[in-house]
């Protein structure tokens, strides 16, 4: 009774150690994509952070080009909100009456 009683500890042992095994292998593939995935995540940040800058450098040439043209659009639109605004209070002002 006791040997069977060990030789059945012996296929749970046997049996825990194929678990493990498999675990094991398991551990070991998910790490390769990790790294895999690691390098490709750096690779994709180098990527957009060279974007970003080049995006930063270029919008800094833009607006120095281009600030006298968008101040002045600035200044006319407002100019021409304020015109609206004073016709539209004329209006109600006229409507009151």
């Amino acid at each position: 009774r006791i040997d069977e009683e060990i030789v059945e500890i012996g296929k749970g042992v046997d049996e825990l150690g194929e678990l493990a095994r498999a675990a094991n292998d398991e551990v070991r593939s998910q790490n390769k994509m990790l790294d895999s995935l690691g390098t490709k995540i750096d690779n994709v940040h180098d990527s957009v952070s060279n974007i970003n800058e080049t995006l930063k450098t270029t919008i800094e040439k833009a607006r120095q080009s281009d600030k006298i043209c968008v101040d002045i659009f600035c200044v006319i639109l407002l100019v021409g909100m304020i015109i609206v605004l004073v016709k539209l209070n004329d209006q109600n002002k006229q409507k009151g009456n």
